[in-house]
């Protein structure tokens, strides 16, 4: 053989071992690609079937379903400490944290702003809009200072001390709408907290993004051009939800009656929100989808009725799915991270902190002056309601009606509650992460232990503040019966007794019922009054409110603060009913 063949044997020989070991690779590559995409599937499996002990658990012992989802996530992530098998599981929880709320934030922000009342929002978007800016920047400040001046072992700049002031400072919306839905408050007061928890988280990545450029760059900030960027992004983002709404309006308009096609839309359609206004557009995708959500659901009648509650129940169970899997991928963060970096004294430095958060936001000022206006020549309140490190809040109110001119006005008991309500979540973990996981951050700053802080932080709300709000709430008495229920009550009551002695009347001429035990029929179809009770000179007194003949028989007239509850009560039974009406296409007849 000559030398010729030897060598083309031998790089024959050659070529075919680089394509085995070549196909060798990748095979195992792909097989290790399997193996993730299925350890995901069965963490996700077990996730969500733990959801549903942890439900059935909430239901039975009074605990937030989302604080046993997080302490279940926190159980995970101390076996994924300790064992590789667990940790080859949890593989899904190390995900880039800008595609953790790329993933689960438009389904969230969706479900929770297109359930919104849209005219109820719209009205108190004011009072949204000053607690979620101003209030938003007043506490970054304060919190930063104290950061500043307080944790000066961290050796934090003054940038990082006021980019965990801003990560900090934000409520979560996803924590504070789930556990709105696991209490039945006032809809008006609801809408306050969810819009103002919306907004909030909005501007706060908005601002958290400022800094952390200012941080990373190492550039002097400048506060003109911060500012105006700040409001560019906080006004460009409704104004591309808003378009984006039309859009969709558009698409479903052409699919009408068609349930799969229209839920399939407008899910499609809120993830380009998101992904459009942040990764090309450069402004607030949480502000974006808001809009869009709540746009939306005011001109809702793109939507087939046949369409509308499919769809409701639809985004209500990825609601679900999504909030199970983000509270349990939290705990598993934030106990894998914090046995990283945790140390001794951080504990101390996480409680101060918390503490010090905790009194500035509940410690509350509340002044009320009144105000000669000469040229209306009218009354005007002006309650000025100043949370120091989390709430800012002003209503003005005239004395027309009783009603505010800025949004539904704020009772001392609600403000209390919105202060205790303000929980952290996964919002700031993942802004957390994103920060410390950035390899040009300066190593002279301890800036993992931003990570620590927010963790501590998410902690303590999370186990305090959201299960003993109840108790704050009975503390209170803030779901004390309002004279308007009280009466609506007894008038219900009234007319159905009235109803019943009628009907006896009637059925004991009919010879069928002449053997019928009346006596047994009277005991077992008695009507009481859940609202009753007390003394019978405080029951007294509530008939002289009742405005109805027969309950006024004293003659006595309606008293103005009366007057002005049936108003308002009378106003949001004929906007529910309006409502209903326009929500299932029915149009009253005459």
């Amino acid at each position: 053989m000559s030398i010729n063949m030897k060598l083309l044997v031998y790089a024959n020989e050659i070529i075919e071992n680089d394509t085995n070991i070549t196909w060798e690779i990748q095979k195992e590559e792909a097989h290790k690609i399997y193996l993730s995409g299925a350890r995901t599937i069965q963490f996700i499996m077990v996730s969500l079937f733990a959801g549903i002990v942890i439900h059935f658990g909430s239901k039975k012992y009074h605990y937030p379903f989302t604080v046993g989802c997080f302490l279940f996530g926190v159980a995970v992530g101390l076996l994924d400490i300790h064992s590789q098998f667990v940790r080859d599981f949890t593989h899904v929880t190390r995900m880039n944290p800008s595609d953790m709320m790329l993933t689960f934030l438009p389904i969230l922000v969706f479900e929770s702003s297109f359930g919104m009342d849209a005219h109820m929002f719209y009205r108190a978007l004011t009072q949204c809009i000053i607690l979620a800016l101003p209030g938003l920047l007043f506490c970054t400040a304060l919190t930063g200072i104290y950061a500043k001046f307080a944790l000066k072992s961290y050796n934090w700049s003054w940038f990082t001390a006021f980019l965990f002031g801003s990560i900090v400072s934000a409520t979560d919306p996803v924590a504070v709408v789930a556990l709105l839905k696991e209490m039945r408050m006032p809809h008006s007061f609801t809408i306050l907290i969810e819009g103002e928890s919306l907004l909030n988280d909005g501007v706060a990545i908005v601002l958290y993004e400022i800094l952390s450029h200012h941080v990373l760059s190492g550039s002097n900030l400048s506060w003109k051009d911060s500012a105006v960027q700040l409001i560019k992004t906080c006004v460009g983002a409704p104004v591309f939800g808003y378009i984006s709404a039309k859009i969709a309006e558009i698409i479903l308009v052409k699919i009408y009656i068609s349930p799969v096609s229209e839920m399939t839309t407008i899910l499609i359609q809120a993830y380009i929100t998101y992904f459009v206004a942040e990764r090309f557009l450069g402004v607030s995708a949480v502000l974006a989808v808001v809009l869009f959500g709540v746009t939306l659901n005011a001109n809702r009648m793109s939507i087939s009725p046949e369409s509308e509650g499919l769809i409701h129940t639809d985004w209500r169970l990825l609601s679900v799915y999504a909030n199970t899997l983000i509270f349990v991928i939290v705990g598993v963060l934030i106990s894998v991270h914090l046995s990283m970096h945790y140390d001794s004294k951080d504990a101390l430095l996480v409680f101060a902190t918390y503490f010090v958060l905790t009194v500035l936001r509940c410690s509350t000022e509340l002044s009320r002056q009144t105000v000669e206006v000469s040229r209306l020549r009218r009354r005007v309140d002006v309650m000025v309601l100043c949370s120091v490190a989390s709430r800012i809040f002003a209503t003005v109110s005239v004395d027309i009606n009783g009603r505010p001119c800025t949004g539904y006005g704020l009772t001392w008991k609600e403000s209390i509650v919105l202060a205790w309500g303000g929980l952290r979540g996964a919002v700031g973990v993942a802004l957390a992460l994103i920060f410390v996981s950035n390899p040009k951050i300066e190593k002279s700053e301890d800036t993992s232990k931003v990570l620590v802080q927010v963790s501590g932080i998410i902690i303590l709300t999370l186990i305090i503040n959201a299960n003993t709000v109840k108790f704050v709430m009975k503390l209170i008495r803030f779901k004390d019966v309002t004279l308007v229920h009280r009466l609506s009550m007894g008038n219900a009551i009234a007319c159905v007794t009235e109803v019943r002695e009628k009907s006896i009347r009637i059925c004991k001429r009919d010879r069928k019922y002449q053997k019928a035990d009346w006596i047994w029929l009277l005991l077992n179809t008695k009507l009481n009054d859940p609202y009753k009770g007390g003394s019978r000179k405080k029951e007294e007194t509530l008939k002289r409110y009742f405005p109805f003949d027969e309950a006024t028989s004293d003659g006595q007239s309606l008293r103005p603060k009366s007057l002005r509850l049936w108003t308002e009560h009378s106003r949001k039974l004929l906007r529910l009913a309006q409502s209903g009406h326009h929500r299932f296409a029915v149009i009253p007849l005459g």
